[in-house]
């Protein structure tokens, strides 16, 4: 198992992606928390305008950091879905295969680079995303909250990004197409899933059924929720937002780990 991930680590960062991929999401970080601290609302009548929590709270800070961190796991999955398909891109699967022989070694050790690789991404992310927050909202004259309040939203949210790592890894597993996983992972998480959410909270109640508790079960809600973040739908308490996430990631893992043992290599 060490001598597989080392090697998956070594075709990780031989090549620039990861690179690229983290410098994209930390310009979404400074592009997401500087604008949200520089508009949000500081008072009642200003949030009229601009529906979101006050930032003079910890509520609205938590909120603000939590917009960098959908960048993040945005970028972390993708990163992940192109260390599952990178084998089947370049058609060197078929040499991975033959130097380990067991597949699912080769796929549990993907699922371990791409986690590995989630934790790097969550860690800049959430200092970028925290140092960006506090240093926008103190030109504003805003009292910041305390560390402590905001400690553990922060280190869960390096958790999540992480564990988005292992659902692009599980995806790309199951998709195996790079350009497909890629995008579909893009449009899933950047397009359908928020509107499903926003959705299912329009219509409501269906007779006994609660759509908008539906939503808050969806990927976007069960992240955001980790970090104690701010969508403007029902949200599940933080530990219930990371079960549900776990339980997708291990889902579309256990998933790819069945197909890639019986699936041809081509």
């Amino acid at each position: 198992m060490t001598r597989a991930v080392r090697a998956e680590l070594v075709k990780l960062t031989t090549t620039w992606v990861w690179w690229g991929l983290l410098g994209i999401a930390l310009l979404l970080v400074l592009l997401n928390v500087g604008l949200v601290s520089a508009l949000g609302p500081l008072d009642a009548a200003a949030a009229e305008a601009f529906p979101f929590p006050l930032l003079t709270t910890t509520e609205g800070q938590l909120a603000v950091v939590g917009s960098g961190y959908q960048s993040g796991y945005l970028m972390s999955a993708v990163a992940g879905a192109l260390v599952a398909t990178t084998d089947f891109r370049t058609g060197t699967v078929a040499q991975t295969f033959l130097a380990v022989p067991r597949r699912g070694l080769v796929a549990a050790a993907k699922l371990v680079t791409g986690g590995l690789l989630g934790l790097l991404y969550g860690v800049v992310v959430q200092v970028l995303s925290l140092a960006t927050a506090w240093g926008v909202l103190a030109l504003r004259g805003v009292d910041l909250a305390p560390a402590g309040d905001l400690a553990r939203p922060v280190a869960l949210g390096v958790l999540g990004i992480a564990v988005w790592a292992l659902i692009g890894v599980g995806f790309g597993l199951l998709v195996r197409h790079q350009v497909v996983a890629v995008v579909t992972v893009v449009v899933v998480v950047f397009l359908l899933d928020p509107l499903a959410v926003l959705a299912l909270g329009a219509v409501g109640e269906v007779g006994p059924v609660d759509l908008d508790v539906v939503g808050s079960y969806l990927l976007t809600s069960a992240s955001t929720a980790v970090v104690e973040g701010f969508t403007g739908g029902r949200l599940l308490p933080w530990w219930g937002g990371a079960l549900v996430l776990l339980a997708w990631a291990a889902t579309l893992g256990g998933l790819a780990w069945r197909t890639t043992l019986r699936r041809d290599v081509t």
